[in-house]
């Protein structure tokens, strides 16, 4: 309407201003009003004729959108189902633009045009181009060395695949690939990092990725999924070396596993798994080939090192010369290149790398020996064997003699040992064969026969540049010295109350060492003695009893070197007090720690007939005593079976048994609910006894 007014205001303003130029005023006078005249505006048809210029699966269009704008005038639009449509315009030119949707609903083509309408019949033709889009794609992989391509693939159902391959350097980790003129729809995108190849070791697949018209799709930074194993590594690279080679074989694809072949050959159809780095030696050139491969993967491709070793060469010496020589002779053997290993031998077998390691110079003593040796080094061929031939022949000592002779004699004897001149002489004292690790003395040394004992002297001479001497053995020294305590028994230490088990016995440079204890009446004892080691063959030992004043000479313990239990010497106490003597046999002073083992002798009889086949048997619950096996007495005259046990060393419950075994299982038990308890050292006494 306000148009239309407009119009009739432009043409009245039109005719006065006609009016004014000639002079004369029009003026249209309806007597009381003055009317204006509606000029009505012209409007023309446009017939449209709408072309889709491609015809894919998902293009075809379903319905069209068409609108027309002008300036200032109110936009007329319309949708039709056909490929024409028809419209009243205001004449003038119009744009007029043209959306297609397919059955989806999807805009999948577009187009626009400018027409200018004129009053009556109009039409136009306005082609259709399909709606594009662009996708903005980054990715990244997780190794660097490989990948030197970034490839896009989208791929849509009934269109053509769009690919874009961008050139990266191999050091990079991600980038991003741009994909342009995709058409308006979904599109599963494909991203891929290639070598230079072409090998896929790294893709992942997005699905449905929508691409609108005219816009950019960014998609979120993409990390690729592995698709092939990486190559093998190898380290040291390939080349030249004057050495072996410790070859260490990697991928950097995680949990792989690598087969490798070290002649060349093709490690996919007979390579062995690597485990661990190997060795690449010997002379020559050394193909080594390797692939990598991991479940769910592609193998990786064979890379190939190549090892190209030359050695170099060195000498191996011994000295001295080959020859006969009266001493021994001190073996020295050297290698040209420092850092050799040399492998030797003293038989006269040639050397292997399994043969000795020479790490100093060695001695080669009387006989005939020969040497041989070779070297071995990383990088170098191994030397040629080398041979020495060395005869060493001198004398013996002579067989030690000893002054004076053996014989009986009432006092202590120093005894005088004598052979080469500056030999040392080993010797023993009872009868033993010495050996270097017995006492010694120089040649024309003494030693001291000082206490009673009967004495063998068994001795041989060792000197450097001489054979040892042949063992010399002398006539037995019988040593009887008057009896003479030279104690006083009062003033000795205090009364020790004798207990089971080991006592130390320390001497500080001493010749002997006195214990006192009381005795008990009716108590068993044992004593032996023992060398716990410190002393080892420097001391023999004799160990004597004596009663109050007394000596008690049967009741002594002479024991040289004993072990336990080897020399046990029982005997009853009285009420009365006991001695012991603790002495060097030999008369020599004595410094270390030596055990006295006191022990109680427990005796068990059994006045019983337990019928022929049968035997009693103690049981107890105090080791040496078991339940579960015995120890066999005895039978003695009037039926008496007797037991006697060592080691018991506390107060203890026991039963007897009899039985044709030594066990418990099927015997037959001494009657009597309760145990006998009894106490170490005293004799137990069972008459009668009643069997179960």
């Amino acid at each position: 309407m306000f148009r239309k007014i407009g119009i009739l205001v432009m043409i009245i303003t039109a005719l006065v201003t006609l009016g004014c130029s000639n002079g004369n005023l029009v003026v249209i006078d309806k007597g009381a009003e003055t009317d204006v005249l509606a000029v009505e505006e012209k409007f023309g048809s446009l017939s449209l004729d709408l072309i889709a210029n491609i015809s894919r699966t998902g293009m075809t269009p379903n319905s069209y959108y068409v609108k027309a704008t002008r300036d200032g005038y109110a936009t007329v639009d319309q949708t039709v189902d056909t490929t024409s449509a028809n419209l009243t315009l205001q004449i003038g030119t119009w744009l007029i633009e043209v959306t297609a949707k397919n059955a989806s609903g999807l805009e999948v083509y577009y187009g626009y045009k400018s027409v200018t309408v004129v009053e009556g019949a109009n039409s136009a033709t306005i082609g259709l181009s399909a709606k594009t889009g662009a996708a903005k794609l980054p990715m990244s992989w997780g190794v660097a060395g490989f990948v030197t391509k970034m490839k896009a693939t989208a791929a849509r159902t009934g269109f053509t695949n769009r690919t874009v391959t961008v050139e990266i350097a191999s050091t990079e980790t991600s980038g991003t690939v741009y994909l342009f003129d995709l058409l308006e729809g979904n599109w599963n995108v494909t991203l891929q990092g290639l070598d230079s190849s072409n090998d896929v070791y790294y893709s992942k697949t997005l699905s449905a990725q929508t691409i609108v018209n005219s816009q950019l799709l960014s998609v979120a930074s993409t990390s690729l999924d592995e698709k092939k194993v990486l190559d093998v590594a190898f380290s040291p690279a390939g080349g030249n070396y004057s050495s072996d080679q410790t070859v260490t074989l990697s991928t950097q694809t995680v949990g792989a596993s690598i087969k490798y072949t070290t002649n060349g050959s093709d490690p996919i159809a007979s390579g062995t798994v690597y485990s661990a780095p190997f060795s690449v030696s010997g002379n020559g050139t050394h193909t080594i080939k390797a692939y990598a491969y991991k479940s769910g993967l592609s193998n990786s491709r064979v890379t190939t090192s190549v090892y190209n070793i030359t050695y170099g060469s060195m000498t191996v010496n011994i000295t001295p010369a080959a020859g006969t020589y009266n001493v021994n002779k001190t073996v020295t053997i050297t290698c040209s290149e420092g850092g050799a290993t040399i492998y030797y031998t003293t038989n006269g077998d040639d050397p292997t790398g399994s043969s000795s390691v020479y790490t100093a110079p060695f001695t080669v003593t009387k006989g005939t020996t020969t040497v041989k040796a070779f070297a071995r080094k990383s990088g170098f061929n191994d030397t040629s064997i080398v041979s020495r031939t060395y005869v060493i022949d001198y004398p013996d000592c002579a067989t030690p003699t000893f002054s004076p002779n053996g014989g009986t004699y009432n006092s202590a004897q120093t005894v005088t040992i004598s052979s080469t001149a500056g030999s040392t002489i080993y010797y023993t004292t009872n009868g033993d064969t010495p050996t270097t690790s017995s006492l010694s003395i120089t040649s024309g040394g003494t030693i001291s026969l000082s206490t009673d004992g009967n004495y063998t002297i068994k001795a041989f001479a060792v000197k450097a540049g001489y054979d040892d001497s042949s063992v010399a053995t002398s006539s037995q020294y019988v040593i009887a010295i008057a009896k003479t305590v030279g104690v006083n028994f009062a003033k000795l230490a205090k009364n020790v109350v004798i207990s089971a088990g080991f006592q130390t016995v320390s001497f500080s440079n001493e010749s002997e060492k006195w214990l006192a204890f009381q005795g008990e009446e009716g108590k068993m004892i044992y004593l032996e003695w023992a060398d716990n080691g410190t002393l080892g063959t420097t001391a023999n030992v004799k160990v004597t009893l004596y009663e109050n004043d007394t000596t008690t000479v049967s009741n002594s313990i002479n024991a040289v070197d004993v072990g336990y239990g080897t020399d046990r010497k029982a005997l009853t106490l009285g009420n009365a007090r006991y001695f012991i003597k603790v002495t060097s046999s030999t008369g020599a002073a004595i410094t270390g720690n030596c055990l006295l083992r006191v022990g109680y002798k427990t005796v068990f009889k059994y006045h019983t007939d337990v019928g022929s086949g049968n035997s009693v048997y103690i049981v107890g619950d105090t080791l040496p005593l078991r339940w579960d096996v015995g120890h066999e007495a005895s039978w003695t005259d009037g039926n008496v079976w007797v037991c006697e046990i060592y080691d018991l060393d506390q107060s203890f419950e026991f039963k007897a048994t009899k039985g044709p075994a030594n066990q418990t299982n099927g015997n037959i038990w001494e009657s009597g609910a309760d145990n006998h308890s009894h106490t170490p050292g005293y004799e137990w006494v069972q008459n009668p006894v009643v069997w179960q």
